[in-house]
């Protein structure tokens, strides 16, 4: 399957999605009743979806290409699916990490409790973390979401691993994905003006929908590239459940490094030291002189790779004012010496 069938596949709208726009009974699929018992509600008696109830709705629906998909060779811990349009889900939560894509037209998405939705239009995309009740509404015909749903440990040990960690604030992002930071509830990111991820996900969506012997590599591929382009994204806005400053405060410790003291971060985000060390460390699991001294790490193996300045001046330039120590700290974090990195960059 190329893009131009994909495409042609998904818009017209199927014998299930002319019912439901002439229904007005818009919430979930009658199969869902059939697996309802594998799935529990939680303490306020919203439904919770899980990975074993999806892969019944698979295998039992009426709406083959709006059911989840999923590939066995991928040990069912990754499901992609269509979702139907005219679709206002009841207030759910999953077990699993969701990713829901607009392809066409727009999301809504909202939270019990709140007066607000969130709408994410054409191009836009969120990352929602398992147990955090929400709705889906699709809405229109031109509505077209495309969703993965990602079991955990699948998430952090195939697709998380190994990405390069050289922003503070791209370390903060994978650790929220893969549950290093309990409080993280979603991202949004907007790709609208980035055609190559709609091609991505087009071509991923092909993939699965027509396999052969080497698509489970070229998926895995495929969602490696994925999740390097979001947490890349600089149009992404993380929500956390609390109103946290922790992003505008490792944005100005990642700028200022090379000078910051723990005493100018208080005065300036109006905290005390004991406090603000304390929440910085319980946010990303890191302290600050761990922060400031990666950050002007990274800025070091920049000028290294990127500039002909000489590595004394390239210390004095990122705030070491003790050589021995620079060298020896740079030693300890990427394992070898500045001049060793110089050299293999140039090959």
């Amino acid at each position: 399957m190329d893009r131009s069938e994909f495409r042609a596949l998904i818009f017209p709208l199927t014998d299930f999605e002319k019912n439901k726009k002439n229904s007005k009974n818009t919430g979930l699929p009658a199969e869902f009743e059939s697996v309802r018992s594998l799935w529990q509600r939680d303490e306020n008696g919203f439904l919770v979806l899980t990975n074993k109830g999806m892969n019944e709705f698979a295998a039992k629906s009426k709406d083959s290409l709006h059911a989840p998909i999923y590939d066995r060779s991928l040990n069912e811990s990754f499901r992609l699916i269509i979702h139907h349009r005219f679709n206002h889900r009841e207030f759910h939560s999953t077990e699993f990490i969701s990713v829901n894509y607009v392809y066409s037209g727009k999301l809504t998405v909202t939270f019990p409790n709140s007066k607000d939705s969130l709408i994410i239009d054409e191009g836009g995309l969120i990352l929602m973390n398992s147990s955090i009740v929400h709705r889906l509404q699709i809405e229109s015909e031109n509505d077209i979401v495309l969703g993965f749903q990602i079991e955990k440990d699948f998430l952090r040990e195939e697709l998380l691993n190994g990405l390069p960690r050289s922003s503070m604030i791209v370390d903060f992002l994978i650790q929220t994905m893969s549950g290093g930071i309990t409080n993280f509830r979603h991202l949004i990111s907007d790709f609208h003006k980035d055609e190559r991820m709609k091609n991505l996900i087009e071509d991923l969506f092909c993939e699965y929908l027509d396999p052969n012997i080497l698509s489970p590599v070229t998926v895995a591929s495929y969602l490696k590239l994925f999740f390097v382009k979001v947490v890349g994204n600089e149009n992404s806005d993380l929500c956390l459940n609390r109103k946290d400053l922790i992003f505008r405060i490792l944005a100005y410790i990642e700028e200022n490094s090379v000078d910051i003291s723990l005493e100018d971060l208080a005065l300036r985000f109006n905290y005390s030291e004991k406090y603000l060390s304390r929440y910085i460390k319980n946010q990303t699991g890191r302290t600050f002189s761990f922060l400031c001294l990666k950050s002007r790490m990274e800025k070091a193996r920049f000028y290294l790779i990127q500039s002909e300045l000489s590595v004394d001046d390239i210390a004095r330039k990122c705030g070491f004012t003790n050589l021995s120590f620079f060298y020896r700290k740079f030693k300890e974090y990427f394992g070898m010496m500045p001049h060793a990195m110089r050299k293999n960059a140039t090959f």
